[in-house]
């Protein structure tokens, strides 16, 4: 049992912008009038304020069981106060700060005086988060369901294509176990599937309904001062929809998305923007006073009352249930990642659009737990070349050198803070999470990535192929489709570089693969050619002409340098060309039956057609600009958020630089164009070894490829910012650590 160890951390008081949050509260207060809403603040009485503050007590006390529930069941025995201490101070900081970030900061406070790895606490808040979200969802839908009828919520849903992307989710990971499940997996599973785990999930399903039973009373509570007419069960449906919506990680303390979706809910139940934004800021103002009493009284406790005990140490026991623990989390949040990074959601409620990535909860925590095990453990990330985290502090220096050269031109822009500066700590995270991988379990860790991503790539191309097809017979059996073939990324040209990244993988570990299909007799082999093949027609029926011309120098390089056997890249043609023929002869068969495809406002295309000319001279007069942008500042560049506030003024709308290269020159000049340079030298003289041979190693080939498929694409498409990039540097460019993986993992709490 790990022994009791009590001590008050410091919170954090850095104060950092809230401009997502309180810019959209202000908007929604400059439009229902702010002395009206003051008027009607008013009205709540004692009474009621009571109730209320009385309520959201008892959802965080339930709160705290079960996080200290949850921690005793992975086998981390603390005193309930300890976990109340920890919790109270990520609770607190979470209300100015990114909520995850904060929330595995403040814990971590506490939890690492008596060893719990950050990597562990990630992984005790993602299952936490996971278990709430999936209950407060469900409880969002069935009163979405009450309020806004069948008809309404389906529609929500087919916009979001919810039941597609679960179905691509699942069948991914079960085909990535069924082509590579290791030791540490079966074990995994035999673990979470035992019967004392589904009792304590069925203890922390029961704590987390009371919990939210408790918030959704207080929000009844408030609603019924401004609604007092309405039916209670709408009441308790509307609360469901908004403490869901306040729950998303995308803001600070909930405040924004909860007074949005309060105004929007509550006014289709007849109530007046004003009294639902006033019902709505009381709830997130009791919420805060609750939060911040509860966590000095907390934090208070081990200070004064003398009940403090020293350090003792660890023992060997104790230390190689922590390292296990650390790999069961690592693999949680890494592959939780690589599931779901081909995921782009647009989530839109009122006339608000909000884009969600499934991967950023993982990539945050990742991020959370790297930075926290260096700050408390002294334990920097190991990299294969030890420039790597040096060229990531110089690209980290040029992003705030060029924010505050474009602010002193143009002020601050939301492409420039959100997109890009907020973008590349989240970016960041994605390497965070594949370094979590390959740092806990080695080469099995770099392997299974890459079994799992071309798993889901696959499963999103026939899966997409076969509902293009239905559509195409007349068929639409669930979520709205695209016009393009493009996935679930977003766009097209977001989906064909992931799949040139997947493809740059699967060649990379071709070898490694043949290697154990031999091993086993080599029944499995052709599931090698068929993935590559299924990549390769994918790539053909997104219908862009850079990736396709990237495609033919990367199988020409891998054909001629041999760093893959001809006989894959021979069959991959093969089959991709087969399946890319049948799959245009069931289509022209589909449409010569009498049915008519679905109609829908723009046609869902099985082979996207080429851009348009009118496209492609768009983009090239957008980096015509940025070249010229260039020219009048050759050195430092014009600045971070320049061209797109620019843009709108020879375009009638904001328009992005269509080429990576262009947009560090012209944003960071000369300078910037160094920094990049320099990076991507590194990488590729870490690949080549000093320049004496061709890579040998499976990571080095993956990553040569790779580099080669981001500098062509990247020349005509900006593709910096792409999460799986990242993910992928991460997983190749991380070095595994000795000590994790010579531990038995058979080791550990059941």
């Amino acid at each position: 049992m790990i022994k009791k160890y009590l001590v008050t951390p410091l919170l954090n008081k850095r104060k950092l912008t809230l401009v997502i949050s309180f810019t959209l509260l202000g908007l929604l207060l400059w439009w229902a009038d702010p002395s009206e809403v003051a008027a009607r603040l008013g009205r709540f009485s004692i009474p009621t304020l009571t109730a209320l503050l009385t309520l959201l007590t008892m959802n965080l006390f339930f709160v705290l069981l079960r996080s200290w529930r949850i921690t005793a069941h992975f086998g981390i025995h603390l005193p309930f106060i300890m976990t109340v201490r920890a919790n109270m101070a990520g609770y607190a900081a979470g209300l100015f700060f990114i909520p995850l970030l904060a929330q595995v900061a403040g814990r971590q406070a506490i939890f690492q005086k008596v060893g719990v790895p950050p990597a562990v606490n990630s992984g005790l808040v993602a299952y936490e988060r996971a278990l709430l979200t999936l209950m407060s969802g469900g409880l969002a839908a069935v009163g979405a369901l009450h309020l806004l009828g069948d008809n309404v919520v389906r529609q929500f849903m087919d916009r979001l294509a919810f039941g597609q992307v679960a179905l691509a989710v699942c069948s991914g990971a079960a085909l990535s176990l069924y082509l590579g499940r290791g030791h540490f997996e079966k074990n995994l599973f035999r673990d979470v599937l035992a019967w004392k785990n589904a009792a304590n999930l069925l203890q922390d399903v029961f704590i987390t309904f009371t919990a939210l039973a408790a918030m959704l009373s207080g929000f009844v509570v408030v609603f019924l001062t401004v609604a007092p007419q309405i039916d209670l069960t709408k009441l308790l449906a509307a609360a469901a929809v908004i403490s869901f919506s306040a729950s998303l990680p995308i803001s600070f303390g909930g405040w924004g998305p909860r007074e949005l979706t309060t105004v929007y809910v509550l006014g289709q139940l007849g109530v007046a923007p004003a009294d639902a934004l006033a019902a709505s800021v009381v709830i997130g103002m009791g919420s805060m006073f609750t939060t911040l009493l509860v966590a000095g009284v907390a934090l208070s406790v081990g200070r004064y009352s003398g009940d403090s005990v020293g350090r003792l140490g660890v023992s060997t026991d104790e230390a190689e249930i922590m390292i296990a623990l650390k790999k069961k989390a690592a693999w949680i949040i890494g592959f939780s990642a690589a599931l779901t990074v081909f995921f782009q959601l647009h989530v839109a409620w009122s006339e608000t659009v909000v884009n969600l990535n499934l991967a950023d909860p993982f990539a945050i925590l990742a991020l959370g737990a790297l930075s926290l095990q260096a700050v408390f453990e002294r334990k920097w990330p190991l990299w294969r070349f030890p420039q790597f985290q040096w060229m990531l502090l110089a690209i980290s220096l040029l992003l705030l050198f060029g924010f505050v050269w474009g602010y002193e031109k143009i002020g601050i822009t939301s492409w420039a803070v959100n997109n890009r500066l907020f973008g590349w700590l989240v970016l960041l995270g994605y390497l965070s999470a594949g370094y979590l991988i390959v740092e806990s379990h080695g080469a099995h860790g770099m392997r299974r990535f890459t079994e799992t991503v071309a798993s889901v790539a696959c499963v999103i191309i026939m899966l997409q192929v076969f509902l293009r097809l239905l559509n195409s017979a007349g068929i639409h059996p669930f979520g709205l489709l695209t016009p393009n073939f493009e996935g679930y990324a977003g766009n097209r040209n977001a989906f064909v570089f992931q799949l040139l990244i997947v493809l740059s993988l699967i060649m990379g570990y071709s070898r490694v693969w043949m290697r154990r299909f031999q091993k086993a007799g080599g029944t499995a082999l052709p599931i090698l050619y068929l993935t590559q093949g299924i990549i390769v027609t994918g790539i053909v029926l997104t219908g862009s002409r850079a990736a396709l011309g990237t495609t033919l120098i990367m199988l020409l390089l891998a054909w001629f340098s041999r760093l893959v056997d001809r006989r894959i890249i021979l069959w991959g043609l093969i089959i991709a060309g087969l399946l890319w023929a049948g799959i245009q002869k069931t289509q022209s068969l589909i449409t010569e039956q009498p049915a008519q495809p679905v109609v829908t406002e723009q046609p869902a295309y099985l082979q996207s057609p080429f851009s348009t000319e009118m496209s492609d001279q768009a983009r090239w007069d957008a980096n015509r600009h940025a070249f010229e942008m260039w020219l009048q500042s050759p050195i430092t560049g014009t600045g971070l958020g320049v061209f797109a506030a620019k843009s709108a003024q020879w375009f009638n709308f904001p328009m992005i630089i269509h080429s990576t290269p262009i947009w560090i020159l012209a944003e960071f000049g000369l300078i910037g164009i160094a920094i990049f340079g320099a990076f991507f030298y590194m990488m590729l003289r870490h690949v080549f070894n000093d320049w004496k041979c061709w890579p040998k190693l499976p990571a080095e080939r993956a990553l040569l490829f790779a580099l080669l498929a981001f500098a062509i694409f990247s020349q005509v498409h900006e593709m910096l910012y792409q999460r799986i990039l990242w993910l992928m540097l991460g997983v190749l460019l991380a070095r595994p650590s000795i000590a994790s993986t010579v531990v038995s993992v058979s080791k550990g709490p059941k």
